[in-house]
């Protein structure tokens, strides 16, 4: 390993206070229990901090910290594996201090700046990902909380691969589904299944739309999104053939299509696979007797327009030669249609 790479690291450690919880003196653990890095440990040049190698006994350590140098900023190298809790007679001081080490995921998990020591593991597991220089510097960019948890860096993460500035489920989940409801054929897809994993998509949504997680598919969510902000738009007056696809309580779901529906990058990208689903679903089919008092709200799919028209024609045409008196009505329902986005 660079010794370069390791200091720098070392430097960020100490000098980020956002990685510390507490002011004032600093002290780092170093276990490297193949001792791998010894004369790495030896070349290093750190300003302020004071470099000790553990050989003797804990309780000479103890002394020389708390009471000979107090305010002292230190860097304890261990060559030798982290003792177990009962067994480690300075877990006080690791525990109000930092861990480090200098694998290269320990080294990703400093350079991000967290404080969860489990996010190391999550880094590990995920080496796929961090082959990459540029998804690694991409997801530095984004300036992650010191406090993510592991929900938070695999968001980030995904966000990374659909190209995002800053983590959002929201917008990842709306540009995943905009590469196609068809996994085999969704570059984005296949890219969160090679390097993240597909569960932790699945998670993210769920806890974004309340979408469920049993056999779930890109074209499954979509049409549930779509079908509830339909049902929501009804006020719940949904035919019966499309009540099964509703998502329970809703309001998550008819949220998300709706500030889609209002975006102004991504709004054609939500036409076009909306009416993909209206052909799949039978829309027209569905809705065509449903009362216009009832469709007037619903911009959920394109069809609803072309359903109106339909049914505003027959009452013009039924009323042809007589007094119209139940036109009055559609002044109100028309106006609505010209603000829906």
């Amino acid at each position: 390993m660079n010794t370069t790479r390791i200091q720098n690291t070392l430097e960020t450690l100490f000098q980020d206070s956002a990685r510390w919880l507490h002011p004032g003196r600093r002290v780092v653990f170093w276990y490297d229990p193949e001792q791998q890095f010894t004369s790495s440990f030896n070349e290093l040049q750190l300003e302020g901090v004071e470099k000790l190698q553990l050989a003797d006994t804990a309780f000479t350590v103890k002394y020389h910290l708390l009471v000979e140098q107090p305010n002292q900023t230190f860097l304890l190298y261990a060559p030798f594996a982290e003792p177990a809790p009962q067994e480690n007679w300075l877990l006080d001081i690791q525990k109000s201090g930092l861990t480090f080490s200098a694998d290269p995921a320990a080294l990703i998990y400093a350079d991000l700046g967290l404080r969860s020591r489990g996010l190391e593991i999550v880094i590990r597991e995920h080496a796929k990902f961090f082959k990459s220089r540029k998804r690694t510097e991409a997801l530095q960019a984004m300036g992650i909380s010191p406090d993510s948890d592991e929900r938070g860096l695999l968001l980030a993460m995904l966000s990374v691969l659909a190209g995002l500035k800053v983590p959002d489920a929201g917008t990842l989940i709306r540009r995943v589904l905009l590469g196609g409801l068809l996994e085999s054929d969704n570059a984005l897809w296949s890219d969160i299944e090679r390097f993240i994993s597909s569960e932790a998509f699945w998670e993210i949504v769920q806890e974004h739309t309340d979408f469920p997680k049993q056999n779930p598919s890109l074209n499954k969510l979509f049409v549930q999104l779509l079908i509830t902000h339909f049902a929501k738009s009804l006020h719940d007056t949904i035919p019966p053939q499309l009540a099964n696809q509703v998502i329970t309580p809703g309001q998550r779901a008819y949220a998300f299509i709706d500030q889609w529906m209002r975006d102004q990058q991504d709004s054609l990208g939500w036409k076009i696979l909306s009416s993909e689903v209206a052909e799949q679903l039978h829309i027209f089919d569905a809705i065509e007797n449903l009362e216009p008092e009832v469709l007037f709200e619903a911009a959920s799919f394109e069809v609803v327009d072309k359903v109106l028209i339909r049914t505003c024609v027959k009452t013009l045409q039924m009323q042809m030669g007589q007094q119209i008196t139940e036109l009055t009505p559609w002044r109100t329902w028309l106006q609505a249609r010209h603000v829906i986005p």
